[in-house]
Formats: C-alpha cells, sequence, structure tokens
C-alpha cells in the first residue's frame, strides 16, 4: 500500500468527486475550491484488501479515485451482507465522521487508487465549509437511500 501527502486540487481525485458532485448538485465553483485545500494521502490498495475492518481499525475516510470497493457487515452465520458499492467519486466513511469507529468494513473490489482524509482534518473542515457540508451531506444520504431501495 503505496502513499504520498498531497492535496485535493491537481490530482487524480479531484475530477471524480468533483464530476459527481457537479452531475448531483448546483454546487458553486467556490465551493470545489475549498474542497480541494484539504489534505489527503494518496494510496494505492490491491484488490481483495481490506480499506476497513470496523472491529479493529480507527476511524478512516476516503475519496475513491480510481477502482470499486464495498462496504458490508459480517452475519451470524458468517455471510457477508454487503451494503454499498464505492465507485469513482464516492465518499467512504463520511457517513460515519461523527462516531469512534466506522459502521461497516470495506473492501477492494478491484486495485483502487484512493484518497485518504484524516478524520480531525475532514471534521474541521466541515464545520468550516458548512455549506459544502451539506453537499456531502446529501450526497452521503442519497447512498443511504440507494441502500434502503435494494433493501
Amino acid at each position: 500500500m503505496a502513499t504520498s501527502r498531497q492535496s485535493l486540487a491537481n490530482s487524480l481525485v479531484e475530477p471524480a468527486s468533483f464530476r459527481k458532485l457537479g452531475a448531483l448538485s448546483d454546487i458553486s465553483r467556490q465551493d470545489l475550491q475549498a474542497l480541494s485545500s484539504i489534505p489527503y494521502n494518496d494510496m494505492a490498495i490491491a484488490r481483495n484488501r481490506a480499506l476497513i475492518d470496523h472491529f479493529n481499525d480507527p476511524l478512516k475516510c476516503f475519496i475513491v479515485a480510481t477502482g470499486w470497493a464495498f462496504s458490508f457487515a459480517v452475519m451470524p452465520n458468517g455471510r457477508r451482507q454487503v451494503f454499498h458499492i464505492y465507485q469513482e467519486g464516492d465518499l467512504i466513511g463520511f457517513e460515519d465522521l461523527m462516531f469512534k469507529k466506522n459502521v461497516f468494513s470495506v473492501t477492494a473490489i478491484t486495485n483502487c487508487r484512493l484518497a485518504n482524509i484524516a478524520t480531525d482534518q475532514m471534521r474541521s473542515f466541515l464545520s468550516r465549509n458548512v455549506r459544502l457540508s451539506s453537499y456531502l451531506y446529501a450526497m452521503s444520504n442519497l447512498n443511504q437511500v440507494v441502500l434502503m431501495d435494494r433493501m
């Protein structure tokens, strides 16, 4: 797993996350520029590797630059219940930012490039950028609606 420190500006992540936000909302260029100031670690992860083990890992937050991942819970019979498939531009762990740990485990389906954002920096950013916070929250809620429809 390779990592390097960057900001969202001038990165692989910017086009993916900005395209998704722009397609779903009337977000302003100013809000997108604010989003691009968040520092992150560029991370590569191989397929079938865990991004988040919700039993053992501290809280984590990612934006998917390339690849696919899925969130799941392990059922009492040992099988996995899949909750969400993440793809380019999706936020992973955003809905868990107010908790101590992520609610679900997440594993890469394919080789992935991710922006790993420190949760304390994301929390601080969202408290300073309330309008953008509402856009990201709405995107997160959309994922919840899709999950409810599937179930």
